[in-house]
């Protein structure tokens, strides 16, 4: 996959246990990021879930992030930024 331009938006399948890449290539945008469980679109990434969860507000490499279902959904497994990854959705 290619960059995608800034205020523009993709979407793409993922299986599990495949990696997905997010490079902020300009250093300090924000990246609005959405996950769908593929085979039951009502169970979604959620952030208040996995604040509750992790009781924490901020990501750190190795959090899981949880659906509304409350199943792990995604793994940070890397994590290259200086900035910090908050789950306040204001």
């Amino acid at each position: 996959m290619g960059i995608i331009p800034a205020g523009k938006a993709v979407a793409f399948s993922a299986r599990k246990g495949q990696a997905i890449t997010i490079t902020n290539t300009y250093g300090k945008q924000v990246i609005d990021f959405w996950a769908f469980n593929q085979n039951d679109h009502n169970d979604f990434l959620s952030m208040v879930h996995t604040r509750t969860i992790l009781s924490k507000v901020a990501l750190t490499k190795g959090d899981r992030l949880y659906s509304t279902r409350l199943k792990p959904i995604l793994t940070l497994t890397e994590d290259t930024t200086r900035g910090v990854h908050d789950m306040i959705c204001l």
